[in-house]
């Protein structure tokens, strides 16, 4: 009988166990568009939004991620890669190429809701990824795109 009662309060347990890297890798999957953008001087956004015309990011429930910049000229730089999610520590990591070289891009994230999730991660790989300016930690909101 004891053994039943802790089998069922485990089960119990594990059902609603939110540290499940599964969870976050489903609420990850999707588009996202960048809505949001500072680092350590400042608001960024309005430097984003003269330099680019959008950010999107997606991410599949494979493992399989895609960033788009497209910047005002309309000209388009493409970044594919993978990522991880750890639900755990709050933290992802998307592997990228650019050029011959592969590049970690080490996030940690929020979920505000379903429909928003705050980034923030060092300016160095976004500003080689992405040829920014960013200077210190870049802090990045993205909000759920169709």
């Amino acid at each position: 009988m004891l053994f039943a009662a802790l089998v069922l309060s485990a089960s119990g347990f594990l059902g609603c166990d939110n540290s499940d890297p599964a969870d976050d890798t489903e609420r990850f999957s999707g588009n996202w568009e960048l809505t949001g953008v500072s680092d350590n001087d400042g608001d960024k956004l309005s430097t984003f939004n003269a330099n680019f015309e959008s950010l999107t990011a997606e991410f599949d429930m494979s493992g399989n991620a895609t960033f788009t910049a497209v910047r005002s000229d309309l000209s388009t730089t493409v970044v594919q890669g993978t990522y991880s999610v750890d639900t755990a520590d709050q933290s992802m990591d998307a592997t990228v190429s650019v050029g011959s070289a592969s590049t970690v891009l080490s996030f940690d994230y929020d979920f505000v809701n379903d429909d928003r999730m705050d980034l923030s991660t060092s300016a160095i790989p976004l500003n080689i990824a992405f040829g920014t300016t960013l200077v210190g930690t870049a802090n990045i909101t993205m909000d759920r795109s169709e």
